[in-house]
């Protein structure tokens, strides 16, 4: 975990050496800002898509529980909830 809060800490000071200037710098933080509110909208899209599926899928669509898609819906669940959790840490 060091090297990602390096780099972190080091990329503005990085960028913002004098030859590239505070506009640079300004540039690549609503870069960033903007590039995790579209990440964080994402996330809690496919997290939520992947939920309904699951629920569409027990209440008896394609074959109900137990069937393959069923296991397929649980399994895409598990791994949406940890996008959705994600997305609960970025808003």
């Amino acid at each position: 975990m060091i090297k990602p809060g390096a780099l972190a800490i080091l990329s503005p000071i990085i960028v913002g050496h004098p030859l590239l200037g505070a506009k640079v710098v300004a540039a690549m933080l609503m870069f960033g800002t903007v590039s995790g509110i579209l990440m964080a909208l994402f996330l809690n899209t496919f997290g939520g898509a992947w939920d309904n599926a699951k629920k569409y899928i027990e209440i008896g669509a394609l074959r109900g529980k137990g069937s393959d898609c069923h296991k397929a819906a649980i399994t895409g669940d598990t791994f949406s909830s940890a996008f959705v959790t994600a997305h609960a840490l970025e808003a």
